[in-house]
């Protein structure tokens, strides 16, 4: 489980690099209000993603510790489970929120016939690079 946090911190740095890259060149081409904007949205995306990863990483300790022999109160175990499942979902729930704010944001700017280049090439923001395996 260490590895693959391990992997998954690296995962979310690149993406951190990306994200300033991108924001660099953008910067370039951009209005302030735009980079401010995007920054809002990847802040927004990279907290979901965090969520997500210690949720999943809660959820696997509970599930292999559910499953131990060891001297545990398997109710209680059971119970905590089946909150972090509906946190987890919770959460999937706002993410398709994201999703869909974004879509329409898109869709918004290509309808806008003022719409610049940067606006209509910018697929959903809140896409995540690092997917996690279910």
């Amino acid at each position: 489980m260490d590895a693959e946090r391990n992997a998954l911190d690296g995962e979310m740095g690149l993406n951190e690099i990306l994200k300033n890259e991108i924001l660099s060149e953008l910067a370039e081409n951009a209005d302030a209000q735009m980079l401010e904007k995007i920054d809002k949205n990847l802040a927004q995306n990279a907290q979901l993603c965090r969520l997500e990863t210690r949720l999943r990483m809660h959820l696997e300790r509970l599930e292999s510790i559910s499953l131990s022999n060891e001297n545990v109160d398997r109710e209680l175990i059971k119970a905590r489970i089946e909150r972090l499942k509906r946190q987890i979902d919770d959460q999937t729930i706002l993410r398709k929120a994201f999703d869909r704010r974004d879509a329409e944001s898109l869709f918004a700017s290509f309808t806008n016939p003022g719409a610049s280049i940067l606006s209509m090439g910018l697929m959903p923001v809140n896409m995540r690079i690092t997917e996690l395996a279910d």
